[in-house]
């Protein structure tokens, strides 16, 4: 494992606290060219979207949009996940139906035009 990727990982767990922690992550996303960060964990399969942990930088007028409209139940980025284990690059045609596609559109206008998901499943 090269030593950058260590250091990289270094404040990561050396955090005391969840939010050193997330301040890390999202530290460490940046350096790798991205600005925002969501990370979304449901402890046992078969648990309701609404009660996953999230933690994020994304805009908040963004996070209470997608709660308020139900995205999660549309969005391709979180059925990847449930259903697989590589990553998932992000692009205008992963969202193929009309509402995922309005969904895109407002993401879009909340800055949320290009990314990654890393699905991690036991």
């Amino acid at each position: 494992m090269p030593l950058h990727f260590i250091e990289q990982m270094s404040p990561i767990l050396a955090a005391s606290d969840e939010t050193q922690w997330f301040d890390a992550v999202a530290g460490l996303a940046g350096s790798w060219g991205f600005s925002q960060v969501l990370l979304a964990i449901l402890p046992r399969p078969g648990m309701r979207l609404e009660d996953a942990y999230v933690r994020s930088n994304y805009a908040s007028s963004w996070r209470q949009a997608y709660t308020d409209q139900g995205f999660a139940y549309i969005d391709p980025t979180v059925s990847h996940c449930t259903t697989h284990s590589s990553p998932l690059v992000w692009s205008p045609d992963l969202f193929a139906t009309t509402p995922q596609k309005s969904m895109y559109e407002e993401a879009s206008a909340h800055g949320l035009r290009a990314g990654v998901t890393l699905p991690s499943r036991p």
